[in-house]
């Protein structure tokens, strides 16, 4: 359900990144999620990374039905795991980057939680 999102209002006008390309890691769930909801609201096309490629594709399917007729911003999601530099470089994500004259956004949203103790 969208219901992380329900009554959530931009404070960014509508259009203000029109045609730039922002890229989102951990773009699936959660955070990254909200973060690409923003920057599509905003017409920015949005390309979401993750591990779980399943996910992303869900979440970008989610998205882009929700977009108005009008609107040519998208999201489009990529498989990488940029704990590994060697898949990150050999990615289509990283073509992206080398694709494009200037490099407009690039948002990593990236939790690891390991070894959590609860505090006494």
């Amino acid at each position: 359900t969208a219901s992380w999102v329900s009554g959530i209002k931009s404070c960014l006008a509508a259009g203000l990144l029109r045609n730039q390309v922002a890229i989102v890691t951990g773009g699936g769930p959660g955070i990254g999620k909200a973060i690409a909801r923003e920057l599509l609201h905003l017409e920015c096309n949005v390309v979401i990374a993750s591990r779980n490629f399943d996910r992303l594709k869900s979440t970008a399917e989610e998205m882009n039905a929700k977009r108005l007729p009008s609107d040519t911003a998208i999201v489009t999601p990529i498989q990488c795991n940029i704990r590994k530099e060697e898949e990150f470089n050999s990615s289509p994500f990283f073509s992206i980057f080398s694709k494009h004259e200037r490099k407009e956004i690039y948002i990593e949203v990236f939790f690891q939680m390991r070894n959590l103790t609860p505090v006494m």
